[in-house]
C-alpha cells in the first residue's frame, strides 16, 4: 500500500503539473497572438493550478506527519536492510531505464514539427513522460523484488 500511494502521489503531481503547464502555455500563446496593443483580454483556467496546489499540500502534510524529507520521492520506504536492498535494486533498474526511455522520447520529439499546429504543447507532454516512466519502472522493479 505504501508503494501504491507513493507512485500514485508522484505520478499524480507530475500529471497535474503538466496540466498546469499546458494551461499556462495556452494562456501565453493567447497573449502573444493578441500582441501588446490594447485592448485585449485573456482567460486562464485555474482548475489545474488549484488541484496541483491541493494535491501537493496533501502530500506535504503526509510527509510532515511521517517526518520524511521532501527531497526523497514518496515511494521510497526503507524500514530495514531488506527494503534498503530492494530500493537499491529498483533504483538501479530506474537508472538503467534512462538509457532506453531517453532515446525513445527523443525520437518522439522528432514528430513535433508534424503535429505542432494541432498539438502545440506536445513537448511538455513528452518531457513529463520521462519522470513518469522512471517512477513506473521503479515501482514494478520494487514490487517484483519485494514479492520474490
Amino acid at each position: 500500500m505504501k508503494l501504491f500511494w507513493g507512485v500514485f502521489s508522484s505520478v499524480g503531481i507530475i500529471i497535474l503539473f503538466g496540466w498546469s503547464l499546458i494551461e499556462f502555455y495556452q494562456f501565453t500563446q493567447l497573449i502573444a497572438s493578441q500582441g501588446l496593443n490594447p485592448p485585449w483580454s485573456a482567460s486562464l483556467n485555474l482548475l489545474p493550478f488549484l488541484l496541483f496546489s491541493l494535491f501537493s499540500l496533501i502530500t506535504f502534510m503526509i510527509y510532515k506527519k511521517k517526518n520524511k524529507s521532501l527531497l526523497f520521492p514518496a515511494e521510497i520506504e526503507e524500514n530495514d536492510e531488506r527494503e534498503q536492498f530492494i530500493t537499491s535494486k529498483a533504483t538501479r533498474f530506474a537508472y538503467i531505464s534512462i538509457f532506453y526511455s531517453f532515446p525513445f522520447i527523443t525520437i518522439l520529439m522528432l514528430l513535433y514539427p508534424f503535429i505542432s499546429e494541432s498539438f502545440p504543447y506536445y513537448p511538455i507532454v513528452i518531457m513529463l513522460i520521462f519522470p513518469i516512466s522512471q517512477i513506473l519502472v521503479y515501482a514494478v522493479a520494487w514490487q517484483r523484488a519485494y514479492t520474490s
